[in-house]
């Protein structure tokens, strides 16, 4: 049996020489198998072993005995043992959520504190083939891709479970035959919750009246499956790289290279992507990951909330993920703007100043304007959009609306109530983005020669003191 979990362990590369390994030890038959298996190997391996145990209170003074047991199989090993004694009532209570989902986050919370606080390398779990194939047919009952399908696996990150390739019963006739002694956990045997309603009923009727051999057909099944999982995440991933755009606060992904995907790796291009903005894929299912992938072939400005407050949006070009503000985008102001009065605009962070005097500046920093009308101008302001804004633009020899601008420049829907415009009455001088495109009504060129030319000049700029750019 030893040899058959030491050959699972390094196919899997679970185990290295010098490992220090945070063991889950809850008293039961395979904890404790795996606990043996430990300390079997610990001197040819050079392993330092460290022991968990969750007392989770549900069962009153058996809860107790099975601590006393855990401890005590640690004392005759001369193995370091941790309790941790938690309330997960309370705690499933607290989180809204299962007990068993408590029991289960409350854990791995304490293993990685464990592994932490004495420099663990890796999280032992005693998860067998019969976990395995309850695992597969919960997710077929509640609906899964073929990830989901794929059951435990052998290895994630820093968590190992060289009992995968074993069964319960192997387990079980093991430590009869060895007189190895464990703890029964006697509402494994209730079938209250789904997954002992599969594990006491289902599988035994599978086993007397279809497969008798359903544990392991499974176990085969969902490596198959991961075998061929894995392939298509690595193409997955490789086309995540080719089509992402990351910033601090938005990841976005580039709909040329998406839009050529075939389906079933543009649902792992999706999955990817919000794991690698959120790194979370909690309560995402294969509904959100769908609406997404149609998101792509929608028209823009359409947009997703998922469970974990991130928000998928399409903007022209591509697919965005940010997360959900309380706060709103929208943000109107209005501010006046005499001439010769520099004025600070906290939207911008910057300061204004509209001058007839032409300045030189040996900060290149600051962001120069100049414009030209053939009347004296008193006042302008600086202000986002309102309806009935226009631009002119001397290439289509009219007049442009600042709406259909935004939208023929694929501004952001959310963007647009946020641009700052340099405005004289409904008409739009400059636009203050990223391009800075400026009125060509007001450009020297195309006003006709007169001797009333209005020159003014609209500086942009950090410091309050303006002098302090003046070369």
């Amino acid at each position: 049996m030893y040899n058959k979990i030491l050959k699972t362990s390094l196919l899997h590369n679970m185990i290295s020489n010098g490992d220090t390994i945070i063991l889950g030890l809850s008293g039961g038959a395979d904890s404790v198998l795996l606990f043996h298996f430990l300390c079997h190997i610990k001197d040819d391996y050079n392993l330092n072993l460290i022991c968990v145990h969750i007392n989770h209170g549900l069962r009153g003074f058996e809860s107790d005995l099975d601590e006393r047991f855990v401890v005590e199989l640690c004392q005759s090993f001369n193995i370091k043992s941790k309790v941790f004694k938690i309330d997960i009532t309370q705690a499933a209570n607290d989180l809204k959520i299962s007990t068993e989902e408590a029991g289960r986050l409350k854990r791995y919370q304490a293993f990685q504190s464990v592994l932490k606080k004495e420099g663990g390398t890796k999280i032992a779990v005693a998860h067998n083939k019969n976990d395995n194939a309850e695992t597969v047919l919960m997710r077929v009952f509640r609906g899964t891709g073929l990830k989901g399908l794929c059951g435990i696996p052998f290895k994630r990150d820093n968590i190992i479970r060289p009992l995968m390739n074993t069964s319960r019963g192997e387990i079980e006739n093991f430590c009869e035959q060895k007189s190895i002694i464990y703890r029964t956990d006697k509402t494994n045997y209730e079938s209250v919750y789904t997954r002992n309603k599969i594990r006491n009923e289902m599988l035994p009727y599978i086993m007397d009246n279809f497969n008798e051999d359903i544990i392991n057909t499974l176990a085969k099944m969902a490596q198959q499956l991961n075998d061929e999982n894995s392939y298509l995440e690595d193409i997955a991933n490789e086309e995540l790289k080719n089509a992402i755009i990351e910033s601090e606060s938005e990841l976005k992904i580039k709909l040329d290279q998406f839009c050529k995907q075939h389906t079933a790796i543009k649902s792992r291009i999706m999955r990817l992507a919000i794991y690698k903005f959120s790194n979370s894929l909690k309560d995402i299912s294969s509904e959100h990951i769908e609406r997404i992938v149609n998101l792509s072939e929608n028209a823009t400005g359409k947009q997703i909330v998922l469970p974990n407050s991130v928000v998928v949006k399409k903007d022209y070009d591509v697919i965005s993920f940010k997360m959900q503000s309380n706060q709103l985008e929208h943000s109107d102001f209005c501010y006046k703007l005499y001439f010769e009065q520099s004025l600070f605009i906290k939207e911008l962070n910057k300061y204004i100043l509209i001058s007839r005097i032409k300045f030189k500046f040996s900060d290149t920093n600051i962001c120069t304007k100049t414009f030209c009308c053939d009347k004296i101008i008193e006042t302008f302001n600086l202000r986002t959009r309102q309806a009935g804004d226009k631009i002119f633009i001397k290439t289509i020899n009219g007049n442009k609306k600042i709406k259909n601008y935004f939208i023929d420049e694929k501004v952001p829907r959310d963007k647009r109530n946020t641009i700052p415009l340099l405005a004289l009455e409904s008409d739009i001088l400059w636009i203050i983005d990223e391009k800075g495109i400026t009125s060509d009504r007001y450009k020297e060129s195309y006003i006709a020669p007169c001797d009333m030319k209005d020159i003014f000049y609209v500086y942009l700029y950090s410091d309050s003191n303006l002098n302090s750019y003046v070369d």
